[in-house]
């Protein structure tokens, strides 16, 4: 157990520069695995994320603490301890989050230490073929040398001449094809078609047009908003042109970001809405 003591003791625990990068860390997680939770583990999960601001990303919470606040923000509509305890067994067990006990001086556990990890992607494998990559290049050095070229006739030389000459033309041919950007027309269809004609007017590249509707689906992710596409499509745009309204007066540093921003407080709003509406439904027995 680690002893309690004010927030502000355990930043070092932080695994984020800013609320921004968190937010985006946080969405990544979501898009990911935000289907393995259950609605209300998600609005527990989403509570805790908003806990962990005065140190980024790192909490020092009571359970009890955390289910009374969820109670009165939705007019007695909030959720159970099991619930809270499975939404923090899931977020453990994917990497999500990490959580240390807290001891009092007396002795004890008087809270959690919450921690938000950063998502990596799930990559970590990604290197396991490292030791046969180098193996196969030890047992390629190993190799007799090829001939010499003047062991070869005349006609052979040639022809490998030849088939060189071919294969650096192709190669060429096939960077200058990667290297130059694709329009509107490539976008994958999954990105819907109104979203797609109003980026494209400012941005003609399909993987820009793609980008900015990934972060919407990213927004949406994080409320549980991510089945309701009507909504989503209504957000992505009203965000995109609050958006370019604010480039036409300002320099923004990184314009998806402030993008992102606009769609996650929107997707917020509506969120805590419709959380209201069943808390007045329940209270008047609609």
């Amino acid at each position: 157990m680690l002893k309690n003591g004010q927030i502000e003791n355990f930043k070092n625990y932080s695994q984020f520069q800013s609320v921004a990068e968190f937010n985006e860390h946080f969405g990544s997680w979501m898009e990911k695995f935000g289907r393995e939770f259950t609605r209300s583990e998600k609005i527990a999960l989403v509570q805790l994320s908003r806990f962990a601001v005065k140190v980024v990303g790192v909490t020092n919470l009571k359970i009890g603490t955390a289910l009374k606040v969820l109670h009165e923000k939705y007019n007695g509509n909030g959720i159970s301890r099991s619930t809270w305890k499975r939404m923090s067994a899931k977020a453990k067990k994917i990497g999500l989050l990490v959580v240390h006990e807290m001891k009092r001086d007396s002795g004890g556990q008087s809270s959690n230490l919450y921690v938000f990890m950063r998502f990596e992607g799930g990559g970590g494998n990604l290197d396991d073929s490292g030791g046969d990559r180098h193996l196969s290049n030890r047992n390629l050095s190993n190799q007799p040398e090829p001939p010499c070229a003047e062991k070869l006739n005349h006609h052979k030389t040639n022809n490998l001449e030849t088939i060189k000459k071919d294969i650096e033309k192709n190669c060429n041919a096939v960077s200058e094809l990667a290297a130059e950007p694709l329009d509107h027309t490539y976008t994958s269809d999954h990105v819907p078609r109104p979203f797609v004609n109003l980026v494209k007017v400012f941005f003609n590249n399909c993987d820009t047009i793609e980008e900015y509707w990934k972060m919407a689906k990213l927004a949406a992710y994080k409320y549980v908003l991510e089945k309701d596409h009507t909504l989503v499509l209504d957000v992505a745009i009203q965000a995109f042109k609050q958006m370019i309204r604010k480039l036409k007066k300002v320099r923004l540093k990184k314009p998806i970001a402030y993008y992102y921003t606009i769609a996650l407080n929107k997707f917020a709003d509506q969120f805590y809405q419709e959380l209201d509406e069943i808390g007045e439904k329940d209270v008047y027995g609609m």
